[in-house]
């Protein structure tokens, strides 16, 4: 058994969003249950330690074996060191290895280092670690069983093996299995070897166990093995192993683990590993609060010597127990504990060692009910000094009563003592005083008053216990049997006399449920004064004629009673806001201010409200921006619009796809008011105008080509001049000129000096020349959109054939940005060799046959293929469009902010972007809105980059939202209730509650948030289709415009 292949289960985390009382229960409930834990498993004197698990931040809770140190587990001084590995850039497994420490009463017995002869035998490695720990915890019985047996024949060779582990590779146990079962080709039992070192049974092949009468007798007939049997006079046939499954019981597992632990048993657990299983030592078991099994601590003789002992979780696995170090994936089934117990009683019995009595001192037993567990503590005055002998209690109790408490005996030497007949206690738990807060507010009118008495019960860790209130007025009852219902009593006390009142409240607990542990209680007097009237009417002096834009005023008031200070409030803060008595118009529309005379020693407060009507402003005045240059052929779209009233709203070409002129008088720009200028001024009236833009006319390119009529000897040549229009430009107009240059000299064409262009093209037919090589150009007037031009010089040979069907293979779409390209032609005739060039090389370059994409535009791409001595040369062109990049700046949406903060910092993102270009002008990004005291959603609009060049994109600008939501709770104070957005919140409104108060209209708030979310829902359906339909344009606009 050389390797282990271990899986593991995924495991589930739980995390909630609790309220402040939610969470001190919770760390409670943590205390009481950690430390019951601990108290359960500490009863027999094992070393029991705690730590918090990294993994999933709970608490952990480890029993050890009994009487061994283990290493430190947890904290920054933790003996375990965690590693982790990795598989495909995540976490995959988590192990925790602890170095092996001598004399800390735990072993690690490893294989040989080759494993040639103990390949398989981890079963005789872990039954050492096992008898090396069996034989260290009796060793006061050993010591007094060889003292008084000094001629017992194995007394040698016991005592060689007794303390012969001297390191991880060095046990004379394990020699000793090793002689017996070396070279061995497949598994065994740990537990057979213990009952043959221990008892002298023989192995048996078949790996079962001594348990029947047979092997029994078989033992006593033919004595112990010769081999073992070193106590054989000590326990005969007794056995003191035992074999358990666990293979289909998780449960099983975790609750046999704690009890074998808690008996002074080691154990040994077999695993499986698919067709073979492999057997460790156990000297840990983990539990976590619900003292459920969560991990084991095992020392394992497949490990390298530079570990003692390692953590394996252990998980439910449909029932079955598994252990892993994998933190997702199942892992291998326990399925068995192999089982050694000390044997203490039958030592003793055959010793004949008797117990001595304990004396017991109880502590303190008289409590006071805390809502926790709570028991006497008890000591013993008469262990002797060194005996692991520890004292506890049983039966604790948590609620009010009288009860017993049970003395219990653990540790390593408590079975050298026993417990008095005494040996339990009477304590008391004695009810708890509960806190008793009692409070009031008054309802009045101008015929009644009615005071609200309310009473608030609470107790130990936020309990709140039940029972009845009886409300007195000095020694008069008010009323009685008042029950108390979540920790509240109230009460509607109608007309009380004028003057002071001193009312206290009483609480009576109930016998049963909460109240039981709970005595009854009396409040401090609260003193209830009635006697204020009512104001008389309140009035707010009329604002009227007010528009946005004007200055400050000052609020006034009329009527009312008293000297009672007067606060001013507004309903909407983008309306108007006020500062003490100072009114700031902030926006247009109509607001509702709020005027509170506050009561005084006579008068309860008055109130009074007022609508006012803020008028818009005239409408501002407009300046339109300017417009960037350009080259005719280019659209509209490709002019950036720049300044301009951008503060009241947004610029944009009435129609983009216009190709301007040379001479213009302009073109027309709309402008769009954003939400603040419709909100807060009068219509603009006029929202177009035209901007001149400066168009420079464009450079074209002449494309001559030839065409003999005939074959050799021919005295007629077709000349055909191409004329590029460039961008989105119209044909070029105006007249070609043919001239010849074969002598150096330019000489017009007879009848050729002014021959018209129709769609680009000029052709004329050349004839009566003598048979030679000529050269012959073209040259183009120009209009009022294109400078003149000339093309190149073409050698035309009419003593030589004209090539067939040359002609360059079609070029597909382009789209700026687009890889470089290779060029192809078909047809032609003869050897000469093929170039190809670009009719501007700004726009596409060529090198050899690769083209290369500069910038967007027009061009003309020519193949030439060179004459031979046979072939005249041959000329093709074809027009290649380079459409501009679609380049899309989108207004980050910002959802979910909470009225009353400040408007966030708005973000866009860019995609699109090729060729290392970028932003050089920030986009302007606005919304309808200057603070968030409005709930709503709004429109983030943003336009007006600018970038590297830009003559590349279409720029598609893609507005944002932003949500504003009023996240409100409710307070109620002893004389007000309390309405706020939030802690922090400027609109609050203190308002005074009397019998004509209406109730809160719960389902308006949520109808209002109905409304909210239609209203995104809607926007986001609008946004998304406007989105899809621009996509789609870019993307199909070639087929379109076909």
């Amino acid at each position: 058994m050389a390797f282990i292949m271990v899986f593991q289960m995924n495991t589930l985390k739980i995390y909630a969003i609790e309220d402040e009382k939610e969470v001190q229960n919770t760390i409670a409930s943590y205390d009481e249950s950690s430390d019951k834990i601990k108290e359960e498993l500490s009863q027999n004197g094992n070393v029991v330690t705690q730590y918090k698990n990294e993994e999933d931040g709970k608490l952990k809770t480890i029993i050890w074996t009994k009487g061994i140190n283990p290493p430190k587990m947890g904290g920054t001084d933790s003996e375990f060191r965690k590693e982790t590995t990795n598989v495909n850039g995540e976490v995959a497994y988590i192990e925790y290895k602890a170095p092996y420490s001598a004399g800390k009463g735990w072993y690690d017995v490893n294989k040989t280092e080759n494993r040639v002869q103990d390949l398989n035998l981890c079963f005789a490695a872990a039954a050492s670690n096992a008898l090396h720990w069996w034989l260290a915890q009796n060793s006061n019985y050993i010591d007094k069983y060889l003292a008084e047996n000094p001629d017992y024949s194995k007394a040698k060779e016991l005592s060689n093996l007794r303390d012969s582990f001297k390191s991880q590779q060095d046990s004379e146990v394990y020699k000793l299995f090793l002689k017996q079962f070396a070279y061995k080709k497949e598994g065994y039992w740990s537990d057979i070897l213990e009952d043959q070192f221990i008892n002298g049974y023989y192995p048996k092949t078949n790996g079962g166990t001594n348990d029947s009468d047979a092997d029994r007798e078989k033992l006593l007939t033919s004595g112990p093995d010769p081999r073992g049997g070193f106590f054989y006079d000590i326990f005969g046939t007794t056995l003191l192993t035992q074999r358990r499954n666990y293979s289909w019981s998780y449960d099983t597992l975790a609750k046999d683990l704690k009890q074998l632990f808690l008996e002074g048993n080691i154990v040994l657990m077999d695993y499986s590993m698919g067709r073979i299983s492999h057997v460790v030592t156990l000297w840990g078991a983990e539990f976590d609060l619900n003292g459920q099994i969560s991990a084991v601590y095992l020392s394992d003789s497949d490990d390298d010597k530079g570990q003692g002992m390692v953590r394996y979780m252990v998980r439910n696995s449909g029932g079955k127990p598994v252990i892993s170090t994998h933190v997702s994936r199942g892992g291998s089934v326990i399925e068995n504990l192999q089982v050694l117990s000390l044997g203490k009683e039958i030592w003793e019995d055959k010793l004949n060692i008797s117990k001595k009595a304990v004396d017991l001192v109880w502590g303190d037993t008289d409590f006071t009910y805390n809502g926790k567990a709570q028991k006497p503590t008890v000591t013993a005055t008469n262990i002797a000094e060194g005996d692991d002998v520890t004292v506890s209690v049983k039966g604790e109790e948590t609620d009010a009563g009288t009860y017993t408490a049970t003395a219990v005996l653990s540790g390593s030497a408590a079975n050298k003592y026993e417990l008095p007949k005494e040996h339990t206690k009477t304590f008391v738990i004695k009810k708890a005083q509960p806190k008793l807060n009692l409070s009031y507010h008054t309802q009045s009118d101008k015929n009644s008053n009615t005071v609200i008495l309310k009473a608030n019960v609470s107790g130990l860790n936020d309990e709140k216990p039940d029972g009845t209130i009886t409300f007195k007025d000095g020694d008069r009852v008010i009323a009685s049997d008042i029950n108390v219902s979540d920790g509240e009593a109230s009460y509607y006390w109608t007309n009380p006399s004028v003057g002071n009142h001193s009312v206290t409240a009483e609480f009576y607990p109930s016998t049963e449920g909460i109240g039981k542990n709970y005595m009854d209680s009396i409040s401090d007097v609260l003193s209830v004064n009635i006697s204020k009237i009512d104001q008389s009417k309140l009035y707010i002096k009329p604002v009227t004629g007010k528009k946005f834009g004007d200055g400050s005023f000052t609020l006034e008031v009329t009527g009312g009673s008293g000297n009672g200070e007067v606060i001013y409030s507004c309903d909407k803060n983008d309306v108007i806001s006020i500062s003490g008595n100072k009114a700031t118009i902030v926006g247009a529309g109509t607001a509702t201010i709020t005027a509170t005379k506050l009561g005084d020693e006579v008068y309860n407060s008055a109130t009074a409200t007022y609508e006012i009507n803020i008028l818009k402003a005239p409408a501002p005045s407009i300046n339109y921006p300017t417009a960037s240059n350009l080259i005719y052929g280019q659209k509209l779209s490709d002019s950036v619009l720049t300044g301009g009233s951008t503060q009241y709203g947004s610029f944009k070409w009435d129609n983009e796809n216009i190709v301007p002129t040379v001479e213009n008088k302009g073109y027309s720009v709309v402008f769009t008011p954003n939400a603040y200028t419709l909100k807060n001024y009068e219509t603009i009236q006029s929202r177009t105008s035209n901007v001149k833009v400066k168009v420079t006319k464009a450079n074209t390119k002449v494309n001559l080509t030839s065409r003999i009529s005939d074959d050799i000897g021919s005295s007629k040549i077709v000349l055909t001049a191409s004329i590029d229009k460039v961008g989105n430009g119209d044909n070029v107009t105006g007249t070609v000129r043919f001239v010849n240059c074969t002598d150096g000299i330019d000489s017009d064409i007879e009848g050729a000096t002014s021959v018209s262009i129709k769609n680009g093209v000029a052709t004329y037919t050349w004839t009566g020349m003598p048979e030679q090589l000529y050269k012959v150009k073209a040259v183009y007037s120009g209009d009022k959109n294109y400078n003149s031009a000339f093309s190149e010089e073409i050698s035309v040979d009419i003593s030589k054939k004209t090539q067939e069907n040359f002609a360059i293979d079609p070029i597909g779409s382009k789209i700026y940005g687009d890889k470089p390209f290779t060029l192809y032609t078909k047809g032609g005739n003869g050897s000469g060799e093929v170039i190809f060039e670009s009719s501007d090389s700004s726009i596409i370059s060529i090198s050899g046959n690769i083209a290369t994409i500069h910038k967007a535009g027009n061009v003309i791409i020519t193949a030439k293929k060179h004459g031979d001595e046979n072939y005249k040369e041959a000329i093709s062109s074809i027009p290649v469009e380079v459409d501009k990049k679609v380049l899309t700046i989108t207004a980050e949406d910002k959802l979910n902010i909470i009225k009353g903060c400040e408007i966030p910092e708005l973000t866009y993102k860019v995609e699109g972007l090729v060729n290392g270009d970028r932003l050089i002008l920030e986009p302007t990004m606005t919304t309808s809105v200057k603070d968030t005291n409005e709930i709503g959603e709004y429109e983030i609009i943003i336009s007006g980059s600018n970038l590297t060049n830009s003559e590349n994109y279409n720029i598609v600008y893609v507005s944002g939202k932003m949500t504003i939501i009023n996240k409100k709770y409710e307070a109620m104070t002893e004389n007000t209730i309390v309405s706020s957005n939030d802690s922090n919140s400027t609109d609050n409104e203190t308002i005074q509650k009397d019998s004509k108060e209406e109730q809160i209209d719960e389902n308006k708030n949520e109808n209002g948030n109905n409304k909210i979310l239609l209203k995104m829902l809607l926007a986001f359906s609008f946004v998304s289709i406007s989105i899809f339909l621009a996509v789609f344009y870019l993307r199909n606009r070639n087929k379109l415009k076909n």
